[in-house]
């Protein structure tokens, strides 16, 4: 496979709670001409759920078992074997190739385990998954590469990464997950995507879709791909798209003050986990204004 960049290979870069699946259906994947069909999303979801399964999600990788290791290294692999094999697919039938993953799902084991609990108590070396047009490379410390997939690999996409301003989407997080635990309580800014249907033709133009064929309203009831039992991780995650008939209105940062959200989180969520998020979304901030001012424009 060659690592020279394939104009017809769109990689939508995504994160959890930022409305990707709203943007999916809208660009309605599955009928565009030219593109190739079947699942091309979360080809990594399978190695996210072994890690909360396992309930090894949050702990340092070096306390992890040898076969705990072993296990995710291989589904990693696997999957991303996968996704080879669409690439090839792809152009064997002269199609263009769209895929959607979080960018989490990506990030290698150890890269998170330094995050959490320090560089200094992390001696894991870095995983990445070996690619055939790049079997030959070793990974660099100095490398900002956090992700498993090699940089050869990663070369050959056009990215377009779908951001939201950190306060709704650290937010939508945490409701998603105390629900979860039975508690009940291109670049551009995701909720004005949908919202700006004429910037959106203008996005699908650019990667070589039909326009026409995008879908702004479908039927409520009527679930994504991803499909999960209700209470689970993946119905807690689409339950906005699944009971939609089409945009939800009311969920953008428009008008909004942080101050005042953080105010809220703290009688919502109680004063520790409301100064958790404050924290979080302040550190955020940074990152989310630097890729905001290179938004995608008509």
């Amino acid at each position: 496979m060659s690592t020279s960049n394939n104009n017809d290979l769109f990689l939508l870069l995504t994160y959890p709670r930022i409305g990707s699946n709203l943007l999916w259906r809208i660009l309605n994947e599955d009928e565009q001409p030219g593109f190739l069909e079947g699942r091309t999303e979360y080809y990594f979801f399978d190695a996210m759920m072994y890690r909360f399964d396992t309930g090894i999600y949050a702990k340092n990788v070096d306390t992890w078992t040898l076969e705990q290791r072993q296990a995710l290294k291989k589904i990693y692999q696997d999957f991303f074997d996968n996704l080879q094999f669409s690439v090839a697919k792809a152009k064997e039938e002269d199609k263009s190739l769209f895929v959607k993953e979080h960018s989490s799902f990506m990030v290698q084991p150890p890269a998170n385990s330094r995050f959490i609990f320090g560089d200094d108590n992390v001696k894991e070396p870095a995983w990445q998954v070996k690619f055939d047009s790049g079997a030959n490379m070793t990974w660099l410390p100095q490398s900002i590469n956090i992700s498993i997939i090699p940089e050869s690999f990663l070369s050959i996409w056009n990215p377009t990464f779908l951001i939201r301003h950190p306060a709704l989407s650290f937010e939508s997080q945490y409701r998603a997950r105390v629900r979860i635990d039975g508690v009940e309580g291109a670049k551009r800014d995701t909720p004005k995507i949908p919202l700006e249907r004429t910037l959106v033709r203008h996005y699908a133009k650019l990667i070589g879709m039909d326009p026409t064929k995008l879908k702004f309203t479908w039927a409520p009831g009527t679930t994504p791909k991803l499909v999960g039992a209700p209470g689970t991780m993946v119905s807690q995650m689409t339950t906005t798209i699944s009971e939609s008939a089409g945009i939800v209105e009311g969920k953008t940062w428009a008008g909004m003050d942080l101050d005042t959200k953080i105010r809220q989180w703290k009688v919502e969520f109680g004063e520790e986990e409301g100064i958790k998020l404050d924290k979080l979304v302040r550190a955020a901030m940074p990152d989310y204004e630097y890729m905001l001012s290179r938004n995608l424009t008509l």
